[in-house]
């Protein structure tokens, strides 16, 4: 199976151990001091409330807050943009059911009724199956979850 442009199977990258939460703000707080930096420790605590431990949203929100945007709420927004270049690049069916999760569609057919009443359209069953089965293994779902609420965001922002 070809996956479009940039996205490939894989999985997300985050900080899960019991104190995730320790170890996040330990790899901000080290690549800074590389840097020469010390940013408030409520900067470092919301960084890793919103980017949820996840390390690639991690090096972005440092990257950012290095190359001068220190308002977290502007990085945040640039995140969900960057997501949302990359979901823009899904066929409009895989948008449609993303969309329909990050609307709180938690089951098979929940979003199977979601795509049908918001859009008028009926994705086959095993259209649908296979493509949830297709965005779990690009580790942007789980089990009607996303794993990355950067992505969730974004999904709620996406035009199919």
């Amino acid at each position: 199976m070809r996956l479009p442009h940039r996205f490939m199977e894989g999985m997300l990258t985050r900080f899960t151990l019991v104190d995730s939460q320790r170890i996040a703000k330990e790899f901000l707080t080290k690549g800074f001091k590389e840097e020469g930096l010390k940013p408030p420790g409520e900067t470092i605590e919301e960084a890793v409330g919103l980017f949820d431990g996840i390390v690639g949203w991690l090096v972005f929100f440092g990257r950012s807050y290095l190359d001068g945007t220190r308002d977290i709420e502007k990085i945040s927004k640039m995140a969900v943009n960057l997501a949302l270049e990359e979901l823009n690049k899904l066929s409009p069916r895989e948008k449609s059911i993303l969309k329909a999760i990050a609307e709180d569609a938690n089951s098979w057919s929940e979003v199977r009724s979601f795509i049908s009443e918001k859009r008028g359209i009926v994705i086959p069953k095993s259209t649908l199956t296979r493509i949830i089965d297709k965005l779990e293994m690009m580790s942007i779902v789980k089990d009607y979850e996303f794993l990355d609420p950067i992505y969730r965001k974004a999904c709620k922002r996406l035009k199919p």
